[in-house]
């Protein structure tokens, strides 16, 4: 029997979890275990299997690839064989990821979900009395498991925090993973750290929601758990690291000198990114950010006196957003540069089911906004992909209104 599951340049950083979830569960090692680069590739694999668990780990945004995959993959389905979603976007609409075609959807996270349904299938003799909504009962220790596939020799950036306490109305975070926040353990870290050596990497990245709230447990407070961690990379032998870059970003409210320190003695990246999201006020306010445009600039010239580059994220298209808040938001975006030594990546705003904005109507962005934006790209202050993200959110629109969303 086959666990087969697609890789996209998305899912990168989500599959190795997956796999180490397979091969931690399948210590007889009963299954054969692979990737597909693409679909074509992945009905392949599944000739003359005897049973092949097909898993797929997506977001809202690849809804559209999916859709055209699954055209290709639901006539080759045996007896035996069983097409399963998960990840950000089958969690927030499982309904509607039913409706797609696929016959098990895996709501919640993994740590749980993946051991219960492989020995469901292994014991069970078809596939159809396993069809449904699998929902996850509780949140789970980041323990657990490790984005390490000793199998597929694949290691991702290592999730250091789950959840997010603030709520922002456009994020799915904070509904795909409620509190409690969890942090992962400085052993933990060590021997993900242990892998990516014997696997040849030397290249330490972390995923966070916020990089500077990592509380590592037993420590007192973050300046103790990020310089026990970055310390540990160092000791280990690690040759880069990198926090607070992608993967990870940093609340403009939580950047402080002594964070910003540790950055400069421990790791590679000479960039933070940091999420300001609006130039107003009022927006800020309203989709519940918890921090204020005035926090944004003291902790941008912060970032920039320390010698780092500051990479800030502005979000634009939200609802409720007026013209006045984008002109307000384009005036901040050039205060900011004036600062020297930061950059702005720009993003139009995506609606996502689940979240409390999905239902509302995104501000219409006048085309002389657009224009600004994309002068401010040819001078080589901003970067991003607003332009395809503004295609991308009509096409959620219609997805929504045709119910292939059904979340609201």
């Amino acid at each position: 029997m086959k666990v087969l599951f697609r890789q996209t340049k998305a899912n990168r950083y989500t599959l190795p979890l997956l796999l180490n979830l397979v091969e931690k569960w399948d210590q007889k090692g009963v299954l054969e275990l692979d990737v597909a680069r693409s679909p074509q590739e992945l009905a392949h694999k599944m000739t003359g299997a005897d049973g092949s668990l097909v898993g797929y780990s997506f977001m809202t945004p690849h809804l559209g690839e999916v859709m055209e995959e699954l055209k290709i993959l639901r006539p080759l389905l045996g007896q035996r064989d069983l097409l399963v979603a998960g990840g950000p976007h089958a969690s927030a609409d499982p309904e509607g990821t039913m409706g797609l075609g696929f016959q098990v959807v895996v709501a919640g996270e993994a740590e749980e979900l993946i051991p219960r349904l492989l020995q469901a299938w292994i014991e069970a003799k078809g596939s159809r009395d396993l069809h449904g909504i699998w929902r996850a009962a509780h949140p789970c220790s980041l323990e657990e498991a490790l984005p390490v596939s000793r199998r597929a020799n694949f290691m991702a950036p290592l999730e250091i925090t789950r959840g997010c306490p603030h709520g922002c109305t456009y994020c799915f975070t904070p509904r795909l993973h409620p509190r409690p926040i969890r942090h992962r353990s400085l052993s933990s870290v060590r021997e993900y750290l242990a892998a990516s050596l014997e696997m040849g990497r030397r290249t330490a990245r972390f995923i966070a929601p916020d990089a500077f709230s990592y509380r590592a447990p037993g420590l007192k407070d973050e300046i103790e758990s990020l310089e026990s961690l970055l310390r540990l990379c160092r000791d280990m032998g690690l040759k880069q690291t990198h926090l607070g870059d992608f993967p990870s970003e940093v609340r403009p409210d939580r950047v402080r000198p002594p964070l910003l320190e540790l950055l400069l003695r421990y790791c590679k990246n000479r960039k933070l990114v940091i999420g300001a999201q609006s130039g107003s006020n009022r927006i800020l306010s309203l989709i519940r950010r918890g921090h204020t445009v005035e926090q944004v600039f003291e902790a941008v010239k912060q970032v920039v006196a320390s010698g780092l580059m500051a990479h800030v994220d502005v979000l634009f298209g939200l609802p409720g957003e007026t013209t006045q808040d984008r002109i307000a938001t384009l005036k901040f975006m050039e205060k900011l540069i004036r600062v020297g030594g930061v950059r702005i990546h720009a993003h139009m705003y995506l609606p996502l089911p689940r979240t409390p904005l999905f239902g509302l109507e995104p501000a219409k962005v006048e085309t002389w906004f657009m224009d600004k934006i994309a002068a401010l790209h040819n001078h080589g202050v901003l970067d991003g992909d607003w332009e395809a993200q503004a295609i991308l959110q009509k096409k959620i629109l219609s997805w929504r209104q045709e119910g292939l969303i059904r979340a609201t």
